[in-house]
């Protein structure tokens, strides 16, 4: 495994909301999660992690929370385009980052890994 630090960006489709987000290793690198989970299904949402202190966001009053099942996540999406962009603890110490909401990934080489959230 590469250990460069490699910064990206997003944001949601009306651009109301943005991101940075700065990982240990290159995204190709990183386990992004495919769930079965309803949210993630409707949403078509791809996750991979990153520690609290590594995201930065810019628009965050656009921002709408939602929670469902045991809410210990909460998930935020744009209130005007209604992007996932990301969800993240309580204590803002892990987010989860739609690997879609990110500028110029190729999706065919992401290292998806299936993950039954239907059944969790």
């Amino acid at each position: 495994m590469t250990s460069i630090e490699t910064t990206y960006n997003g944001s949601c489709h009306c651009k109301n909301v943005g991101f940075s987000v700065t990982l240990p290793t290159p995204i190709e690198e990183q386990k992004i999660i495919n769930c079965n989970c309803s949210l993630c299904l409707d949403r078509g949402l791809l996750i991979f992690f990153a520690a609290g202190d590594k995201i930065k966001v810019e628009g965050e009053d656009s921002l709408s929370p939602y929670s469902f099942n045991k809410k210990v996540i909460h998930y935020h999406f744009c209130k005007n385009c209604g992007s996932s962009l990301f969800g993240h603890d309580e204590g803002k110490t892990q987010y989860g980052i739609n690997a879609r909401s990110l500028d110029g990934i190729n999706l065919d080489k992401l290292n998806l890994v299936k993950y039954d959230g239907a059944s969790a």
